[in-house]
């Protein structure tokens, strides 16, 4: 007869069930072969009192239980089979003593045993889902069945588990936690499995969570809503063998793969979290601990489901660091790693942020997504679908995500850059503001650490706004810088700088001013004029008879003027002036400042000779800077100093003075300035004079290298 109080028939809908009042149960046994009056404890000792002397001791553990054989033995075949054993051994040596038997591993231990001595003495039994287990394994071990006696243990202890595991969720789960010290006899006696099952019916119970398996069954419908993960917190404060039952039974149960996905990483959220995993706490061996730290990330990754879209990449990637870290399985490693791959297309920023959890690690784990970006590379060569853009986009915008962090080094940050084939990137804005980040981040990193960083970024790859940014970042490598100068002056075609010389030449307007209203107006002169004159500006334009009368002054022979006479005229007159900040120039920063004159004064004029200026070019030059007497430019020579400032006149000027070392004049151009030798010397020459200008720091160590034999 067994009587069972305050059952729990109602299945949870939200939140944890864990706690509350628990089903309880009375077993009372059938009538009893011994009368007794009470179970008395005395230290270790348990005592039947009866009118009849003990007969029989049974130890379990450490205590002793003093039995009689008669009350035991006609509930326990196991027991039977051991007195009659004992009884033969004992034959001829005082075979009417006591006799003692020791029980090992007995399921529940001491406590479980008392209740089987209660139940042999016809005392009730309470049972709860906490005890039932233990009971009901410690039963079957001793042979309590109903071939012995009609109601026996086994049947009676069977019936409230069934009856437990059925009807109450929160119970199931007590029973299976209490399964956890005898494994074994859980196992052989399907009580986890039973629970297993009995948890996936309920769970699946969920219409949300059932899959139907038409074409309504969108995993949609919100994975993280509570009313389909409510079962996620009670499943994952299983040990990891019981977890992996119920996950398979779950499965059977047809619930949706991306709510066990879902529950697979809630479960590992729990287990492996923070610094330590929680494995660390449990009285083990280290090295033990480290091997069912392996099993277990072995066990989750093949339980995933493999459905497509089932785990979210992040998790997956917390895994696979585990994995890594654990050093598991390398064909299971490289399993998980081309899952994660073939999923990048589809990745968000945010899927790629594992964090790290040493005190000396960067914030996330780069290298772990390098390495991902990496296996990606090597699966899209197979694959003549794959999407590189759209992974370059991703990449980019996790750098630009992780470059804040000061403990990143440059090695691991350069190494994720260059993860990707160059046709990755359509455009490389993304990139460059990711660099830029970094490089403000880490102000230490030497000249050649920055290059390194900065050369995977292409000029043509940026957009017109990201150029000028690139031109004026103080915090980029100078080789950088100067390279895309260089570029920047071959950007424009030579019909539309012949339209920015025309439009400066016509309106007076600077450099600048006219880029600007050409682009405005889509290139069209028309456009640009009407753009130019309709905003408010004052403007100066030089007396063409003045310029005709200083044409006519210094002009030779074939009516062309020859430009370093002049020049010289005006460098007199310029230094001779009395002022404040009067130069006082020695010969050789005479010959400088003559020849950094020549070379600004003829990118102006556009001079096809260099040395010589046309009537034409003479007059197109001057309008353009507004000198129309030796005074004006004697003013203009600081602006025109300052010049080698900016970047795209930098370029062009630069571009000048290496197309001049190729051309006849450049023999004549070396008498004046004092040079005696060609090419290195030439270049270096050159260097000098126009970096001087543009205050390159390195110029003289750049030169002192270059002179190394």
């Amino acid at each position: 007869m067994m009587s069972c109080r305050e059952v729990d028939e109602e299945y949870p809908s939200h939140g944890s069930v864990l706690g509350g009042k628990p089903n309880r149960c009375v077993i009372y046994p059938p009538k009893p072969s011994v009368v007794a009056e009470a179970l008395e404890r005395r230290n270790n000792n348990w005592f039947v009192r009866t009118k009849v002397a003990s007969d029989l001791v049974v130890q379990v553990g450490d205590f002793s239980f003093h039995l009689h054989k008669l009350a035991v033995v006609s509930k326990s075949g196991y027991l039977n089979r051991l007195v009659f054993a004992k009884r033969s051994e004992a034959h001829g040596d005082n075979g009417a003593g006591c006799l003692k038997l020791v029980l090992d591993d007995l399921p529940g231990g001491t406590k479980t045993f008392g209740s089987v001595v209660n139940f042999c003495y016809g005392f009730n039994v309470d049972v709860t889902a906490t005890t039932i287990a233990p009971l009901y394994c410690a039963a079957n071990l001793l042979e309590m069945s109903d071939d012995l006696h009609h109601g026996n243990l086994i049947s009676k202890a069977e019936a409230f588990l069934s009856f437990t595991v059925f009807s109450s969720w929160k119970d199931t789960f007590k029973v299976l936690k209490s399964c956890e010290s005898m494994s074994p006899w859980a196992k052989e006696l399907r009580i986890v499995k039973r629970c297993s099952d009995a948890i996936a019916w309920k769970a699946s119970t969920d219409p949300e969570a059932f899959n139907l398996g038409g074409e309504n069954s969108n995993w949609n419908s919100n994975v993280g809503d509570s009313t389909n993960t409510w079962w996620f917190q009670d499943v994952s404060t299983l040990r990891i063998d019981h977890f992996i039952q119920v996950v398979e039974s779950i499965k059977r149960r047809g619930v949706k793969p991306e709510l066990v996905g879902s529950c697979i990483a809630r479960w590992t959220a729990k287990w492996f979290s923070g610094k330590t995993f929680v494995f660390d706490e449990l009285t083990v061996p280290k090295h033990l601990a480290q091997k069912l730290q392996r099993i277990t990330i072995e066990s989750l990754i093949n339980m995933l489901p493999t459905e497509k879209n089932s785990v979210s990449c992040n998790f997956l990637l917390t895994l696979l660091k585990l994995g890594l870290t654990m050093q598991i399985n390398s064909a299971l490693l490289d399993k998980l790693e081309t899952r994660i791959a073939s999923m990048l297309e589809q990745c968000s920023v945010q899927d790629l942020l594992v964090q790290n959890n040493g005190d000396k690690d960067t914030t996330y784990d780069v290298e772990i997504v390098t390495r991902l970006v990496q296996a990606y590379v090597v699966l899209s060569m197979k694959n003549s679908g794959a999407r590189l853009c759209n992974v370059g986009r991703l990449v980019d915008g996790y750098l630009a995500m992780v470059a804040r962090d000061v403990d990143l080094a440059v090695d691991d940050f350069k190494s994720l850059v260059d993860a990707l084939p160059a046709n990755a990137r359509s455009c490389d804005n993304s990139l460059y503001r990711a660099i830029d980040m970094y490089l403000k981040a880490h102000p230490s990193l030497t000249e050649e650490e920055r290059a390194s960083v900065c050369r995977a970024m292409e000029y043509y790859r940026l957009s017109e706004d990201a150029r000028r940014h690139v031109m004026r970042n103080d915090r980029l490598p100078l080789k950088i810088v100067t390279e895309f100068m260089l570029l920047e002056q071959h950007k424009l075609g030579r019909s539309h700088r012949d339209k920015v010389q025309q439009f400066m030449t016509i309106t007076g307007a600077s450099e600048k001013a006219a880029l600007q209203a050409l682009k405005g107006s889509d290139w069209h002169l028309e456009g640009a004029f009407d753009f130019f004159y309709s905003q408010p500006q004052i403007k100066s334009y030089p007396d063409t008879k003045h310029l005709e009368e200083l044409y006519n002054r210094y002009k030779g022979k074939q009516h062309r003027l020859y430009g370093f006479r002049w020049i010289l005229k005006i460098l007199l007159w310029y230094v001779c002036i009395p002022r404040h900040d009067q130069l006082e120039l020695k010969a050789f920063t005479r010959r400088k400042l003559i020849m950094f004159l020549h070379l600004v004064l003829s990118w102006h004029m556009k001079a096809s000779t260099m040395c010589e200026y046309s009537k034409q070019e003479f007059f197109t030059g001057l309008q353009a800077l507004g000198i129309d007497s030796l005074e004006k430019f004697r003013e203009r020579i600081s602006v025109m100093r300052s010049e080698l400032k900016e970047g795209q006149k930098f370029s062009e000027i630069y571009n000048i003075a290496f197309g001049w070392a190729k051309e006849k004049a450049y023999h004549l151009f070396m008498l004046i300035i004092g040079q005696k030798s060609l090419a290195l010397d030439t270049a270096i020459g050159m260097w000098q004079l126009l970096f001087a200008e543009k205050q390159w720091p390195l110029v003289d160590h750049w030169c002192q290298f270059l002179q190394v034999p």
